[in-house]
């Protein structure tokens, strides 16, 4: 189906997909106990949900069903962000807590959301003894500028435009740009330029959505209808129960390839997902509405019949035969393809070190995290491993490496 949204831009945020080289320069970044003695609001997107001294989530507040805001809201907050568990949390009052990482503004300037530990630089590229934490936002005013002489990576604001301007889109995509939360932008069609969800407006319903940046790097299909079902590399469907894949998410793919799948006793056609986390709905049972969740689903792959081509690059090309795929299911790996996997597991700190790996959006290492762990879980296992299991997981890890930032572009 061809798409065709118009949406006006509000304020002026463009945002450019790749980290810039350079440096901050005229920013202040106080802590958030100081932007908290001003005038103590905080700003959240509209898919931020409410949790309770625990960190457990809210179903209900102020006596009330709720699932989301359902649209960017400011709200009063009191005290310090408290840490509870592994987060940080603004206390907003009638026993809800807001994830700090879920913030657009504090005290009405707009903020940094951080998925690690960072000191602040001076402008000349010099780090100061001032450490800003992980899982925090921070409030920033001031300037973006580049310094060309600096050694070490930071963000760079990217490019502005006017107000008013029109722009044809074709999705809406979580960003992945803070440790704990997705804000969401729109793509402007046929480029890798993204507008902020709070920064325009649209004047249909962008219906198509997808759940982060790296989805839209790779050929891309949607189911049909809704209730997707996926399945790992042994054949086994591994959909979530109580959970409905919906037909408007697109799908990054990667991979195409045959799977042995025991329950129908034969070799069918797959697609190999990018995302090892997957947007699901699921019906909220006090007011019907659905509850739109992120699930660690893993390395998971759909049937190439259930799905349909929505655009993006070339479809990839097929990795195996119907013929191999049930000779590699039924047959036990060898020492030498057990091997050739652990040598993968064991590069993984050469891998996090890289600056590829540090440059990657949050999502792509989590599509990395995810498939070295599995892959350690499954060599760990005493169980008999068929040759397709490690064949595939191979495969899985040798292209999470080359879909780092910087690898991809080396190996074209």
């Amino acid at each position: 189906m061809k798409i065709n949204k118009k949406l006006i831009l509000i304020s002026a945020a463009l945002l450019a997909t790749t980290p810039a080289v350079g440096t901050v320069t005229e920013v202040n970044m106080p802590t958030v106990q100081a932007a908290a003695k001003q005038k103590r609001t905080i700003t959240v997107n509209r898919y931020t949900g409410l949790y309770n001294s625990r960190g457990q989530e809210l179903t209900h507040y102020k006596g009330k069903p709720f699932i989301t805001f359902g649209k960017t809201t400011t709200l009063k907050y009191y005290g310090n962000p408290v840490k509870i568990k592994r987060n940080y949390y603004y206390y907003i009052g009638h026993g809800a807590y807001v994830d700090a990482s879920y913030l657009t503004k504090i005290n009405g300037h707009k903020v940094l959301s951080l998925n690690h530990n960072s000191y602040v630089y001076t402008r000349s590229g010099k780090r100061t003894k001032k450490l800003l934490r992980k899982g925090l936002s921070y409030a920033f005013t001031g300037k973006y500028a580049k310094n060309e002489t600096a050694t070490n990576y930071v963000f760079s604001r990217g490019k502005t435009a006017k107000k008013g301007k029109k722009f044809t889109v074709d999705a809406e995509v979580g960003m992945n740009v803070g440790a704990n939360s997705s804000p969401h932008a729109y793509r402007i069609k046929g480029t890798d330029t993204y507008l902020w969800v709070t920064d325009a407006y649209s004047r249909q319903n962008v219906a198509t959505f997808a759940a982060s940046v790296s989805d839209l790097k790779n050929y891309t299909v949607r189911p049909p209808k809704d209730n997707l079902q996926f399945f790992n590399s042994n054949g086994e469907n591994i959909t979530p129960t109580g959970f409905i894949y919906p037909r408007h998410q697109l799908l990054g793919v990667d991979g195409q390839m045959y799977i042995w799948v025991p329950k129908e006793n034969k070799a069918e056609l797959f697609y190999h997902i990018v995302a090892t986390s997957k947007s699901f709905d699921t019906v909220h049972k006090a007011n019907s509405s659905y509850r739109d969740e992120s699930i660690e689903i893993g390395n998971a792959f759909v049937k190439e019949a259930d799905v349909e081509t929505y655009g993006g690059l070339k479809k990839p090309e097929l990795i195996n035969t119907a013929a191999e795929a049930q000779a590699d299911a039924q047959k036990q790996a060898s020492a030498s393809e057990r091997n050739k996997l652990q040598a993968l597991v064991d590069n993984e700190d050469t891998v996090k070190s890289s600056t590829a790996y540090k440059l990657s959006q949050h999502s792509t290492q989590e599509n990395y995290d995810t498939s070295i762990k599995e892959a350690q879980t499954m060599l760990k296992s005493k169980r008999n491993l068929s040759v397709a299991e490690v064949k595939l997981t191979t495969w899985i890890l040798q292209t999470r490496v080359k879909n780092l930032y910087g690898m991809a572009k080396r190996s074209q």
